[in-house]
C-alpha cells in the first residue's frame, strides 16, 4: 500500500514539473527580466532555458554593466548633489547676524584750530600782517558724551562686518558753545576667541566713513529779542563733511545665549579742516540672531 502511495505521488510530482517546463518553454522574452530568468545558469542546470536566449543574447549580455555604470553615476550624482546641499546648509548656518550699542565718553585728543574753520577767511592773512600769536585761535573742546548702534554679520567665528553710526558731543572753554559730531562707518571685524568655548575673545574692527561735525550756540533771549529774530535760533559754524576713519579694539564676554557684552577702547580721525580727533572708552551689548 506504501508503495502504491509512492509511485502515485512520485507520478503527480513528475507531470507538474513536465507542465512548469512546458509553461517555461513556452514563455517567451520580451523583457530584460524575462532574460535574466529565462536564461540564467540556473535556468540551464535545472531545464527550464528559453529556446530564445541566443537571440536575445547580443541585446542582453552587456545589459548588467551598463546598469551597474548608470548606478555608480547615479550614486556619485547624488553624492556630490548632497555634498554641495552639505556645504550650502553648513556655510549658511554659519552665517549670522548681530544687532548691538555703546556708550561711552569721548575725549578729545586736540584742540580746535578756529583759523581752519573757513577756507575763505582773511584771518590768517590778518595774523600774518599784525603777527598775532596763533595759539590764541584754538578752542579747548571739554570731554563729550555719546554712543553707537550697529548691525552686522559673521561669516564664521573669526570675521564678520558691519554698518555703525555714532554721535557724540560735548563743550568748549566758552559758555554756551558747543560741539557735536556723527558718523556712519563700515567696519570689518575680525575676532580672535581666547577660550575654546568662545566665552570670551578679543576683536580688532577698523573702519571707514563719512562723518560731519559742527560748533553750535543758542542765541540768549536777550541778543534774539534786540537782533529781532526768533527765540532759540542756534547758529552753527564749522558744519562739514569729511571722510572718516576709526579703528577699534575691544573684548567680548558671553552673558546669555544669544547676548554678549563688550568693552572697547575707540579711536576716531576726520580727515578735513574741520578736525577733531577722539578716544573713547565704552561698554555695549550686542545680541546675535
Amino acid at each position: 500500500m506504501i508503495v502504491k502511495n509512492c509511485v502515485l505521488i512520485t507520478s503527480v510530482v513528475s507531470c507538474l514539473l513536465l507542465s512548469i517546463h512546458s509553461e517555461v518553454q513556452a514563455q517567451s522574452i520580451d523583457s530584460y527580466e524575462d532574460y535574466k530568468l529565462y536564461c540564467s545558469r540556473g535556468a540551464f542546470d535545472y531545464g527550464l532555458q528559453s529556446p530564445d536566449c541566443s537571440q536575445y543574447k547580443d541585446t542582453y549580455e552587456n545589459r548588467p554593466q551598463e546598469e551597474l555604470k548608470q548606478q555608480d553615476t547615479r550614486q556619485e550624482e547624488n553624492t556630490h548633489s548632497q555634498t554641495n546641499n552639505n556645504n550650502s546648509e553648513a556655510k549658511t548656518k554659519n552665517i549670522r547676524g548681530y544687532v548691538g550699542g555703546s556708550l561711552g565718553a569721548f575725549f578729545p585728543t586736540n584742540d580746535l584750530d578756529l583759523l581752519n574753520l573757513d577756507d575763505d577767511s582773511e584771518i590768517d592773512e590778518d595774523i600774518e600782517e599784525e603777527d598775532i600769536n596763533e595759539s590764541d585761535f584754538e578752542l579747548d573742546l571739554d570731554t563729550g558724551f555719546g554712543g553707537s548702534l550697529f548691525l552686522g554679520a559673521m561669516f564664521n567665528n573669526n570675521v564678520g562686518t558691519d554698518l555703525e553710526f555714532i554721535l557724540f558731543g560735548g563743550g568748549t572753554e566758552i559758555d554756551d558753545l558747543n560741539y557735536s559730531e556723527w558718523g556712519i562707518f563700515f567696519n570689518p571685524r575680525f575676532i580672535q576667541p581666547l577660550s575654546k568655548q568662545n566665552n570670551v575673545a578679543v576683536f580688532l574692527s577698523p573702519g571707514l566713513g563719512l562723518s560731519k561735525g559742527k560748533l553750535s550756540t543758542e542765541i540768549s533771549d536777550e541778543l534774539a529779542e534786540e537782533l529781532g529774530v526768533e527765540q532759540g535760533l542756534e547758529l552753527s559754524v564749522a558744519d562739514d563733511i569729511s571722510f572718516t576713519l576709526q579703528v577699534k579694539l575691544g573684548l567680548t564676554f558671553k552673558l546669555a545665549d544669544k547676548y554678549e557684552g563688550f568693552t572697547q577702547v575707540r579711536y576716531v580721525h576726520p580727515i578735513g579742516d574741520y578736525t577733531i580727533d577722539t578716544i573713547s572708552p565704552e561698554v555695549g551689548l550686542l545680541v546675535n540672531f
